[in-house]
């Protein structure tokens, strides 16, 4: 029988470098990042250790229909798109998976798809000297349960007008528009990977609401981020109440209208933004 290497050490630097670029390469056009699952590394590094064994004119056609094996594990895929590629001689054999998947189109089309949440990957190295790497992108058929946004934002509003209403203030009315300004800048904020009024391409609160046509005399935003709360409406709220700008905004008699907007990430990440606006 064919002998072969597990990289050991040096596996993880391998995989986890090829499968940085991947994320890299996600978050630069918008997508979220794939989540990796020891179940689905153990299946690909098994189809990449199987290919080591194989004698090296045989592993060129070593594809594998890896639905049936993923059941087998507990994971039931509405799709699966896997990679499998190969080196030898070179001194960073991370680079060059990286370069060779980048330059395969479907396979890097699959591996930039939205569709695809989850991850796998595995390299080995085998007796003769090649590296050996293999990648499984899925998608659950089952997804996992998320917090729906809408809900999240609903109840925001009635959080901050109840404090409001607690001090004798107006409740602030629902502005649509300020709704879809606010969770504009949330999924952005999740998307791009930054926390901040200002976003990346230098445009504020006032140039979000100016851009949708929206008449005022004075705008005002509030941001928040949490994870892994059992609460995190209750979170964001209290945690404006405690910063003395949020709280000021909150509890201002010159704002009338206001917007929220949700974003929640693959991680768990809150991200929310409530946007207002006064007359002039």
């Amino acid at each position: 029988m064919a002998a072969f290497i597990l990289a050991g050490g040096a596996e993880p630097s391998v995989a986890q470098r090829v499968l940085q670029a991947v994320q890299s390469a996600r978050q630069e056009i918008g997508v979220d990042p794939l989540v990796r699952r020891d179940e689905l590394d153990s299946v690909a590094r098994d189809h990449a250790e199987h290919v080591a064994g194989l004698p090296q004119a045989k592993r060129l056609t070593a594809s594998e229909n890896f639905a049936p094996t993923l059941n087998t594990v507990g994971i039931e895929v509405r799709r699966v798109s896997s990679h499998l590629d190969f080196n030898r001689g070179y001194d960073d054999p991370a680079a060059a998976f990286i370069d060779s998947w980048s330059g395969y189109e479907p396979g890097w089309s699959a591996a930039m798809s939205e569709h695809y949440d989850q991850v796998g990957i595995a390299s080995v190295r085998a007796d003769d000297g090649w590296n050996v790497l293999v990648g499984i992108l899925i998608e659950e058929r089952v997804p996992r349960p998320e917090p729906v946004p809408a809900e999240i934002e609903e109840q925001t509003l009635a959080a901050v007008n109840a404090v409001r209403r607690e001090r004798k203030l107006a409740p602030l009315g629902r502005d649509p528009v300020l709704s879809e300004v606010a969770r504009a800048h949330s999924r952005d904020m999740m998307r791009r990977r930054f926390f901040d009024h200002t976003s990346p391409d230098g445009s504020t609160v006032e140039n979000r609401v100016q851009a949708r046509g929206v008449k005022y005399g004075r705008v005002g935003e509030n941001v928040h981020r949490s994870q892994g709360m059992d609460d995190p409406v209750g979170t964001a709220v209290d945690a404006w109440l405690t910063s003395r700008g949020h709280r000021e905004l909150m509890l201002s008699t010159k704002f009338d209208r206001t917007g929220i907007g949700v974003a929640v990430d693959a991680e768990g990440m809150f991200y929310f933004t409530q946007v207002f606006v006064g007359p002039r």
